[in-house]
């Protein structure tokens, strides 16, 4: 029998430890997901959102990510069911839906990703999420039930009034607030640290620390994202591949010039 590899995120955010991520948003090449890794990051949240990647880009960052031991979580556009079958065929190891609004919703993607009896997931062998090895289907199917896992991410105010219904749904793994576009629903586009903003984020955390499930957010801005990480969020994603390379060149330019 082989050997498949436990999901290390899961089981960080299930034994109440912190994750560390970043996220890949422009730049397809593997590499980044092994430089993540290099860099002792947890997972890599691959955005399928806000980009037009192929398959194929997105199975060679994932396959990078699982050679790598960095947690691959792909954030798909939207609740379409055969989005989630690829991308765990291809190996991902979370999906990661963005607007969420409503328990059904979350029902259904759970429902979507894993097997019977718990789901409805197709099954195939020896492929991506199997690391091409030949395993035995039952093994196969135990080990993606126990370790698949399902991020959601609350962004608008309708979610808010809905959150507990929606984050108590058995099975779910994490929450992502999504701060920009939870800000734009605010009426307060970009303002992710107005009292507000921080307001609006406290219950969401608040709520998930109720039912038991992991909280995070994702920002550019390590010295907020420490702060809400004392306030006791767990599912930490720092900045992006465009973030660093951004502040990587805009460092480099000042330090040329400053003496200038």
């Amino acid at each position: 029998m082989f050997a498949l590899k436990p999901n290390r995120t899961k089981h960080l955010l299930s034994t109440g430890q912190c994750a560390y991520g970043t996220a890949i948003a422009e730049y397809g090449t593997p590499a980044y997901a092994q430089m993540a890794a290099l860099a002792g990051y947890d997972y890599l949240m691959i955005d399928r959102e806000h980009n037009a990647w192929d398959i194929q880009t997105l199975r060679e960052i994932v396959r990078t990510c699982r050679a790598r031991d960095i947690t691959p979580i792909v954030r798909i556009p939207d609740m379409v069911p055969h989005w989630i079958s690829q991308m765990l065929d291809l190996g991902a190891e979370g999906i990661m839906i963005p607007r969420v609004e409503s328990r059904a919703v979350v029902e259904a993607a759970l429902r979507r990703m894993k097997y019977p009896p718990e789901g409805e997931r197709g099954l195939a062998t020896g492929i991506g999420h199997c690391d091409y090895q030949p395993c035995e289907a039952a093994q196969v199917v135990a080990h993606a039930n126990a370790n698949t896992m399902l991020v959601i991410q609350i962004e608008s105010q309708l979610a808010i009034d809905r959150v507990d219904d929606i984050v108590s749904t058995p099975g779910l793994d994490a929450v992502m607030i999504g701060p920009m576009d939870l800000s734009l629903s605010l009426g307060m586009v970009g303002q992710v640290d107005a009292p507000r903003m921080r307001e609006a984020m406290g219950s969401i955390l608040a709520a998930c620390t109720r039912h038991g499930v992991a909280c995070g957010l994702h920002l550019g801005d390590a010295a907020l994202l420490r702060q809400w990480a004392e306030r006791g969020a767990r599912f930490i994603t720092y900045s992006s591949d465009i973030g660093f390379v951004q502040d990587g060149l805009q460092e480099g330019i000042h330090r040329l010039k400053a003496n200038g």
